[in-house]
Parts: structure tokens; C-alpha cells; sequence
């Protein structure tokens, strides 16, 4: 008969037995799930469930003993720059959904392929096709409780371009209208007010990559000004991400439409805000998806003059079944990797293991009416 604490091991712990080292550090994080449960119905926690403070009890359970070889096999994290989150997202195929029939999740695939657990897992809400869905969450909860999500908006068609000509008041309440959107979405999937959610400044795609929509025009600084004042301006500081090419090159960047936004919340508040980008800058060089093998700072390149906006960098995209990165024309990855800063991911989903009180509300936030669905706007 198995135990109980074999009953309450998470699914990641399972997927990284493969090693003695690993097996120590399954023991160790189902005491902590299992003290974590103690502890929401009163009892103490000596347990610190975060991934740095488990991995350093294991580190001293090394010490006495373990191998060096065991010892390098635990530094699957060593190559994430100090203060700094590793993680990943993916579009298409759910965290939760096997990637070929009779084969392991997604998670479990990507925790095979990184040799690590990702402290958080992009996920997008508001297209159908790529819908973060109840199932994903309910799983994390109870796999992987530790994994934080961070929430993408990417519905069909959101309009983040100039109009021609010019429509700035329309722009913005476009802008707006989806801000209360995305809200609402994540408020129905659970999720705590004031949680940061990115709109997705890039025109979606289908599953081989090509667009749905034509890219055409600029990206418009008064949607971005829109998005924000959807989540409140001050708020919008913690909250109102936008994810897409802040670099200043190519037709989508958005580094120069997010500085024309800042200027133009500044002279509404008179005061200074900064929302979090999300940039999407490929590392040149990247091979692999394991963390240990990052041998490069952050470096999200952040519009010029607005060092520190880049809150979460994509460094890498589309690995495919094999674990290595795929060529653009071969179509989506099934997973891109990411880095956080702290500010970002504590901006992220905090999820509660099963039967855990739920987190309490960020200070000073709304809980967001419900909307209507918005049309599907076409982009012009």
C-alpha cells in the first residue's frame, strides 16, 4: 500500500524522479504540501514551499553525503541570474493536455525537457483557441502549486492599431473596453483582483504560425492609453502589462507607441507611472530550454527611455517535440521560455493548493463588473 504522502506528492515530482538527488527533494516537497495543509487549518509551517528555499533544504541534504555528480544534477536553476524567475508559456496545447495521444502533458514534457519546475506558466485568455481553461489551473493546484500563472489577453482583433485616419477617442475606448474585458475574464477564471495581465500586441495566429489577421499599420499609443485607464492609471502601474517587441525594430515594436502612452498618462495624473512590459526579444544562441544552461544576464531591451518597464523577457521561443527550437517557418513550439523579474512575478497568479482559505485581495483593488463579449473587431 502506498503511503499517504505518496497519495499528496505532486505530479512534477514524479516526472523528476529520475535521479537519487531528485528523490530527496520529492520527499522533502510533499512534507511541505502536507505541512501546508496543517498549517490553512491552523497548525504551523516550517515549510517553505518556494522553489529557492526547497532547493536550498536539498542543497544541505546534499552536503551530507550526496555525490558530487548528484550535486551538479541539482543545479538545473544555476544559470537563472540572481533575482530573477525562470518560466515558460505555450499557446495552443493546455498544460494539462497530453502532446500526442499516449504521451505525458504538457507539463510533464516540459519539466522533462528543462530538467526544472517553472516558477510560472504563460498562459493566454480571451481567444478561444488558446484559452487558459478551469482544467489548467485545477491541475497546477494540485501538481505544481508553486507554478504562479501569468495571465496574456489575446483576443481576435482587439484594435491596438492607429486608425486611418486618425481616430484617437475611438482608439482609446477601444483600448478601454478591452482592459474591462480581459478583467473579466480572469475575475471568472478566479483570479484575485489587481492580478497583471498583458494584452497580447501581436495579431494571433493559427497552429502553423501564419497570422489570422493581417499586420499592418502602428501600434496606437492611445489604446495603450485606453488599456491602462481599464485598469485605472495608478493601478495600471502593477497590472496593465502589454507583451510584444519593445526593441524599437520591426512593424509591431511597441517601445515608442508605450512612451507616447506614459507621456500622455503623465500629463492626465501628473505623476509618473510605468505599467510592465512583456518583451518578446529572442537571445541569440539558444539552443536549449533548460535554465542551467543560461549563460547571458537579462537583457529585455527596454524602450529608450524607459529603463526597468520589462518586467518578464521571452528569450526563446517555439521548442518543439524534441525539446530543441524550431525554425519559424516550421510553425508554433509547443513552449517558449521566459525570465521574471521579482516585481513581475509577484504580479502573477498566486495559486492556492485544494482546500486553501483564498488569497486575500490586493490592496486598494476592484473587483471588475461583468461585460458582454465584445464583438470581434477587425483590425483596419
Amino acid at each position: 500500500m502506498p503511503s499517504d504522502n505518496e497519495h499528496m506528492r505532486p505530479l512534477w515530482v514524479a516526472t523528476l524522479r529520475a535521479t537519487s538527488a531528485i528523490t530527496v527533494l520529492a520527499d522533502l516537497d510533499s512534507t511541505c504540501l502536507l505541512e501546508s495543509r496543517h498549517h490553512s487549518r491552523g497548525g504551523v509551517n516550517h515549510c517553505d514551499r518556494t522553489p529557492d528555499r526547497l532547493h536550498g533544504k536539498f542543497d544541505k541534504v546534499q552536503a551530507r553525503g550526496m555525490s558530487s555528480s548528484a550535486r551538479r544534477r541539482n543545479k538545473h536553476m544555476a544559470g537563472v541570474p540572481g533575482g530573477h524567475h525562470w518560466g515558460v508559456d505555450s499557446s495552443f496545447l493546455r498544460i494539462d493536455q497530453p502532446v500526442a495521444p499516449g504521451k505525458p502533458t504538457l507539463f510533464e514534457f516540459v519539466v522533462k525537457q528543462a530538467g526544472a519546475v517553472p516558477a510560472f506558466w504563460g498562459r493566454y485568455i480571451g481567444f478561444k483557441e488558446t484559452q487558459l481553461r478551469p482544467s489548467e489551473i485545477t491541475f497546477l493546484r494540485r501538481n505544481s502549486p508553486s507554478t504562479r500563472l501569468l495571465l496574456i489577453y489575446n483576443a481576435l482583433g482587439i484594435g491596438f492599431f492607429e486608425d486611418t485616419p486618425r481616430n484617437s477617442g475611438a482608439e482609446r475606448r477601444r483600448g478601454n473596453r478591452h482592459a474591462a474585458q480581459a478583467r473579466a475574464i480572469a475575475s471568472g477564471l478566479g483570479a484575485p483582483a489587481g492580478v497583471a495581465i498583458y494584452a497580447n500586441a501581436e495579431p494571433p495566429v493559427r497552429k502553423d504560425g501564419t497570422p489570422l489577421i493581417p499586420a499592418s499599420g502602428k501600434v496606437s499609443s492611445d489604446w495603450i492609453l485606453g488599456w491602462w485607464e481599464g485598469f485605472g492609471l495608478v493601478s495600471a502601474s502593477l497590472s496593465g502589462g502589454i507583451y510584444g517587441n519593445t526593441n524599437g525594430r520591426g512593424q509591431l515594436a511597441i517601445g515608442g507607441a508605450y512612451e507616447e502612452a506614459l507621456k500622455k498618462a503623465f500629463s492626465i495624473l501628473s505623476r509618473v507611472v510605468r505599467p510592465p512590459l512583456y518583451a518578446q526579444n529572442t537571445q541569440r544562441g539558444v539552443k536549449s530550454p533548460k535554465p542551467a544552461d543560461i549563460n547571458f544576464r537579462y537583457d529585455a531591451q527596454d524602450p529608450p527611455q524607459s529603463p526597468g518597464a520589462s518586467k518578464v523577457w521571452q528569450y526563446a521561443v517555439a521548442f518543439g517535440s524534441d525539446g530543441r527550437p524550431l525554425h519559424i517557418r516550421d510553425g508554433l513550439g509547443m513552449f517558449d521560455t521566459n525570465l521574471a523579474t521579482q516585481g513581475g512575478f509577484d504580479g502573477m497568479w498566486e495559486l492556492a493548493p485544494p482546500g486553501a482559505p483564498p488569497r486575500p485581495k490586493v490592496p486598494g483593488s476592484k473587483e471588475p463588473r461583468e461585460q458582454p463579449p465584445l464583438e470581434e473587431e477587425r483590425l483596419k
